[in-house]
């Protein structure tokens, strides 16, 4: 997944007063005077009072755009500054929620890349066909928020409610919702979830040719995820990909997967003990003790 530009600013905390804002208005306006001084202050995490006299003072400011054609809740949403300032900005300018930038993104896309619940849930009500709209990455807001892996089960529900296609569309790799969660290592529930809403999404290969099965395995999936994926597409260990031709072997799941979480679990033998159930006469299977 690509991340916005200056992305490590947006974990920072921080917060600052009215006249710390006054002088971080006076620089922006003196050193980046191509950006408007709202933007520059955003990045900050400014006090709720702070911006309620600076949109007192420019009622407009809400509406002006940066070089970036950013308007101030794209900043806010990107840098993770708090529900009630993203409200107090929509409230400035309520079509704020439908303005995509120079590069595609609407600020709901960086509130998905930074998993705000909240705010996700305030704009998407403000927007819901903002569910459907890709950026110039071709990326749906759905792809940002399950890579960030950090979503909550109902935010990407709700996600998926407002446009059910999203499931079935691929990101700029090649990817689903499904492989994403894999390489994430997703919550089972998520994982769950992304296979109700599109069952065939287990026998579709992204650009490198991996199936969300390839990318369970080689990212240490948990047990109980495997085995979902596993049991929704039990052929997908005979299927191989394009720089290894040939199937998921078990020494494979033992190598990788024992490096992540498995291990702590005891998960190992429950994995290759339900692998050699299910394929008994897998040559992997058939020559590893599994009790």
């Amino acid at each position: 997944m690509i991340e916005p530009a200056h992305a490590s600013m947006g974990k920072k905390k921080h917060t600052t007063t009215l006249k710390d804002a006054m002088n971080c208005m006076k620089k922006a306006s003196q050193d980046r005077q191509e950006e408007p001084s709202l933007h520059f202050l955003l990045c900050v995490k400014p006090q709720l009072d702070t911006i309620k006299k600076i949109i007192l003072r420019r009622p407009n400011v809400a509406r002006e755009k940066d070089m970036d054609g950013d308007l101030p809740l794209h900043k806010a949403c990107k840098y993770k500054v708090s529900f009630e300032v993203c409200k107090v900005l929509m409230g400035a300018y309520p079509a704020a929620a439908m303005v995509q930038s120079n590069y595609g993104w609407l600020p709901l896309h960086f509130a998905c890349w930074q998993s705000s619940p909240d705010i996700i849930m305030m704009l998407l009500k403000a927007y819901p066909k903002g569910a459907k709209i890709l950026n110039n990455n071709g990326q749906l807001l759905i792809h940002y928020l399950v890579s960030s892996n950090q979503a909550s089960t109902e935010s990407i529900k709700k996600l998926l409610e407002a446009y059910p296609k999203a499931a079935e569309m691929q990101a700029g790799d090649g990817s689903l919702l499904l492989h994403i969660a894999c390489i994430k290592r997703a919550a089972p529930e998520i994982v769950r979830l992304l296979l109700e809403s599109y069952p065939p999404a287990v026998e579709v290969a992204n650009i490198d040719g991996n199936l969300p099965l390839h990318l369970a395995f080689r990212e240490g999936y948990s047990v109980e995820g495997v085995r979902m994926i596993l049991n929704a597409y039990p052929k997908g260990t005979e299927v191989g990909h394009k720089h290894r031709k040939k199937h998921i072997d078990f020494h494979d799941a033992n190598s990788t997967l024992s490096k992540h979480q498995l291990p702590h679990t005891g998960a190992p033998n429950e994995i290759f003990k339900f692998l050699a159930e299910s394929y008994p006469v897998h040559p992997d299977a058939a020559g590893r003790n599994v009790d």
